[in-house]
């Protein structure tokens, strides 16, 4: 396969060129490299106007729901119990449409640990019970796949090193990593076969809604890198093996398919602000790690970013969960990624090490004195929506 497979997933500009792999981009230009997604699509739009006032932002899931329903043969969800993959699930199962299977990915029945953890108290409190209720309801009839995200790590890192540690490609510094990277499919046998057959698979993921920046007084969105940077590398590397992954997964947010849903948000999330510029509707990222880092929405005076509940409620109105997972934005090194490592055996920890220091800290900035690591993924350019 080509590289270029994978615009639907934006690319990386370096001095004036095309890239589909951030290495590359780099190793054109010392300059900063930035990120495209979407700008031909946005550029056109009057960011002032709701976009499609005939239609509720319930409305435009529906209509991406029903879309990517209708296009494929087997539907699968990638559900951490997060809002954004909460919302897809809801509307799947709110509007009689059918989803083949739901892959989780947590390792509580290896470790029977909740407290401290992020995937395993997401789907203790979160996507358990949802799944539970849902099935009573009548509303869903899912596959419902675990991964173990302790099980799959030692797999990848024992095989990475055997391979004498040449794949840097597929990178992991964690086990709470792998919900957001498509080729851990390949280690859970039954779904990489549908994916490898003819058949039309389709994996949703629920990254991401629009960040937003304030720039002299007026607001602009942004996004991250992620998706892109999630494959590129392992594309390049894994062409023929990587190709019907790539054919097979969906964005729902931010697809140039659904660029209505982000304007649509974008658009709900600032008229709520500028109606509302009192301090008790944002917050301050919190110092602990044991609170929620609001999202990136800030504030025009300065308090800081839209709250968590309130951001996603506007977003996603059902959204009401039975438990909000601390997470901070320093990552690998929280102590909700780290609670695995102290259960490994000796020679699965140096493993574990050899890949941080070797590998991921080669794609993190911004090292602080406490010893925790901040990604920093390129971004689009801002778009002013005001």
């Amino acid at each position: 396969m080509s590289l270029a497979e994978l615009k639907k997933f934006g690319h990386y500009v370096s001095n004036g060129q095309q890239y589909y792999t951030l290495s590359d981009a780099k190793s054109a230009s010392s300059k900063q490299v930035e990120y495209v997604l979407n700008d031909d699509i946005y550029t056109r739009h009057n960011w002032n106007n709701d976009p499609c006032p005939e239609l509720s932002l319930g409305d435009l899931y529906r209509l991406r729901a029903e879309k990517l329903r209708q296009e494929h043969d087997y539907v699968v969800l990638m559900y951490s119990g997060g809002p954004d993959s909460t919302n897809i699930l809801d509307t799947f199962c709110d509007n009689g449409l059918r989803i083949d299977e739901i892959v989780n990915f947590n390792s509580y029945n290896s470790t029977a640990l909740v407290d401290g953890t992020l995937n395993n108290a997401d789907f203790i409190y979160n996507v358990r019970p949802r799944l539970e209720q849902l099935r009573s309801e009548g509303k869903l009839d899912a596959k419902i796949t675990i991964y173990d995200e302790v099980d799959m790590s030692l797999q990848h890192w024992h095989r990475m090193k055997k391979m004498g540690w040449d794949d840097i490609a597929t990178c992991l510094g964690g086990p709470n990593m792998w919900l957001n990277i498509p080729y851990a499919h390949q280690y859970g046998s039954a779904l990489w076969k549908r994916i490898q057959s003819k058949e039309k698979v389709c994996i949703i993921y629920g990254h991401d809604k629009p960040s937003s920046v304030i720039i002299d007084g007026k607001r602009a969105i942004y996004h991250s890198s992620l998706p892109l940077g999630n494959f590129g590398e392992v594309v390049k590397q894994y062409p023929a093996l990587m190709a019907p992954l790539v054919k097979a997964c969906h964005w729902f947010y931010v697809s140039p398919d659904s660029a209505s849903i982000v304007m649509k948000q974008s658009y709900i999330l600032n008229q709520f602000c500028n109606l509302n510029q009192e301090p008790e509707f944002y917050s301050a990222a919190p110092a602990s790690p044991g609170l929620r880092t609001a999202y990136s929405w800030p504030s025009k005076k300065g308090y800081g970013n839209l709250k968590y509940d309130i951001f996603h409620r506007l977003i996603y109105p059902k959204w009401r969960p039975k438990f909000i997972t601390p997470k901070v934005r320093d990552l690998l090194l929280r102590p909700q990624d780290c609670w695995w490592v102290t259960s490994l055996q000796t020679e699965q920890k140096s493993i574990w090490e050899h890949y941080v220091k070797n590998f991921v800290k080669e794609n993190f900035a911004n090292i602080e004195k406490s010893g925790t690591m901040m990604m920093v993924p390129p971004k689009t350019k801002p778009i002013f929506i005001e």
